[in-house]
Formats: C-alpha cells, sequence, structure tokens
C-alpha cells in the first residue's frame, strides 16, 4: 500500500539528449535514486530528468603504457543509444511496477540492456542496492566462462571507478580462477592487456598487491596441481641378486596439494615376490589363498 501512494506524485520524463523515452513515478523514482530525490526535491515542477550518457574511451596506445582508472569520455554511438533507450524503458516500466500490487522483476531483454541498466542504477540513480542479482549474475557468468571475451570487456566498460562493486568481483573472481589453475596467468595476462580492459587490470593487480601474491602476468615454468612430488625407492645395495632385488617395496610416495594440505599417497605400495609376480593387496586382508597377478615377468612361458 505505501508503494501504491507513490503515483500521487504524478509522473515525470526521461529523456535521452532531451528526446523522451518513458515516464514513470515521480515519487517512485525519488524513492529509488538519492541523487534524483535531490534533484526532484530542488525542482520539484520539473516536467523531465535528462540523461546525457558519456562513456569510457577504449584505451588505445596513445593512452600510454600505464593502465588508467580514469578513462578518458565520448559520446555515446547510435547502436548505443538505443540500448540506453531500452534499459531506461525497462527501469521505468519497473518502477511503475512497483506501485501497483504486481511489481516486476528488474530485467533486461538481453546481456547489453541488462549491462546498461546495472550501470545506470549503480551508477547514475545511486542505487546499486537494487540491481545486486545482476551483478551477481554477470559474474556468475564470467565464473563459468558462459561470456566471450568482448562480453566481459562491456562488462568492464560499465564500470566506473575501482570501487564499482562489479570490477571488485569481477577481479577477485578472475584472481581466484588462476589460484586454483582454471586459468593460466599467461592467458590471463593476455586478456587484462586487451582494449577496454585496463581497468580491470589495473583492479587485479591492486588485489594481488593486496593479498600478497604474484602480480597478473607472472608465469611459472610449472603451473601442475600436482606439486612437491618426490619419488623414493628402497632398495637393499648389498644385495645384487635381482630377485631379491625386487623382492623388496617399491615406495613410490606423492604428496598431493588438496585445499593447502598434503596428503600422503603412500597406499600405492605393490608388493613384488621373488618370481616377479604382484601379491594382490585383498589377498592378504581377507586370508584366502593368495592370488597373483603378472608383473613384468621375465620368465614368462617357462616351467
Amino acid at each position: 500500500m505505501l508503494r501504491m501512494s507513490l503515483v500521487r506524485g504524478g509522473l515525470v520524463d526521461l529523456t535521452i539528449y532531451n528526446r523522451r523515452v518513458a515516464s514513470t513515478p515521480r515519487f517512485a523514482l525519488m524513492a529509488v535514486s538519492p541523487s534524483l530525490f535531490a534533484f526532484l526535491t530542488k525542482h520539484p515542477h520539473a516536467p523531465a530528468v535528462n540523461f546525457t550518457f558519456d562513456v569510457a574511451k577504449a584505451c588505445r596506445q596513445d593512452c600510454g603504457s600505464k593502465a588508467q582508472l580514469s578513462l578518458p569520455k565520448e559520446k555515446m554511438s547510435d547502436a548505443q543509444i538505443k540500448i540506453h533507450e531500452a534499459a531506461l524503458i525497462e527501469i521505468a516500466q519497473w518502477l511503475t511496477s512497483l506501485c501497483t500490487p504486481r511489481p516486476k522483476p528488474l530485467t533486461g531483454t538481453s546481456l547489453p540492456v541488462e549491462t546498461c541498466i546495472r550501470f545506470i542504477c549503480a551508477n547514475i540513480l545511486g542505487a546499486p542496492e537494487y540491481v545486486q542479482h545482476l551483478t551477481d549474475k554477470f559474474v556468475e557468468l564470467a565464473a563459468k566462462f558462459a561470456l566471450t571475451g568482448s562480453q566481459v570487456t562491456e562488462l568492464i566498460k560499465s564500470c566506473r571507478g575501482e570501487d564499482d562493486a562489479l570490477l571488485v568481483s569481477l577481479a577477485a573472481k578472475l584472481i581466484e580462477k588462476k589460484f586454483d589453475n582454471q586459468i593460466s596467468a599467461k592467458r590471463m595476462y593476455g586478456f587484462l592487456r586487451a582494449d577496454g580492459n585496463q581497468l580491470l587490470k589495473s583492479k587485479v593487480e591492486k588485489l594481488e598487491k593486496e593479498m600478497g601474491l604474484e602480480p597478473a602476468g607472472t608465469v611459472k615454468e610449472s603451473e601442475a596441481i600436482f606439486k612437491n612430488t618426490e619419488v623414493e625407492f628402497e632398495a637393499d645395495n648389498n644385495d645384487v641378486n635381482s630377485h631379491i632385488s625386487r623382492s623388496k617395496k617399491a615406495r613410490s610416495r606423492v604428496y598431493e596439494l588438496v585445499g593447502g594440505s598434503e596428503v600422503d599417497g603412500d597406499d600405492q605400495v605393490v608388493e613384488i615376490d621373488v618370481d616377479g609376480w604382484e601379491i594382490c593387496q585383498r589377498d592378504k586382508k581377507d586370508g584366502s589363498p593368495a592370488k597373483k597377478q603378472k608383473f613384468k615377468h621375465k620368465n614368462a612361458g617357462k616351467g
């Protein structure tokens, strides 16, 4: 009932470059946006709220080798304007539905439109709490590699500043993927160096420095999951008889890093009798007659 009372303030137009694209309840817009609350309180009879979006310009080689957190701005292209128009229409319809018994979720018809919706609500209207579900969705898709490189770049371009929630989450998830060996440092650094990704690159480098990790772009000689592998062979060096030597236990000990803890893999010991046959471990446990499997038997075929 409280939301339905927001319609009493009448409607206000949403325009882009002074061209109307939608109308929405004035009080509803003021309720969700602190910045527009201040504006419409100062100008209570303003017929419209005009948006003149400027977008971050892709940083080329002439921007210098050092990544910039404050990228130069340029006016949107016609294609970008259409996406922003669609986003404003979705926001206006969502706000209108909030004033009815059947509110609709704030979503878009495509990834670019939803990216724009998140951008407008989080960075223009100052209401990131209403699009946290979209931020979580984008980060999850990126983490599952369900987005192309260009799509992730568009997400990065929609971020404003290094403290943008989407940028922080993408950087943290990328570092996690690198740490878990789900993405190589070489591949990650190649992506971060691409045009349009400088903001994310700077954030990743800053987070890695704060976490005490190796900076992005450092490629180790080995990125295997299994590390500190050590093989120890115990044998009687005083016994030159090859059959007796094979009767000793050949211990292969592998230390596997699992969740930061070492797991001893010493249960892979294989016993060989003097004739070169493997003694099955299950026969020793149940007390049944020992069954043997052929194990590099050099006398195969002989009596």
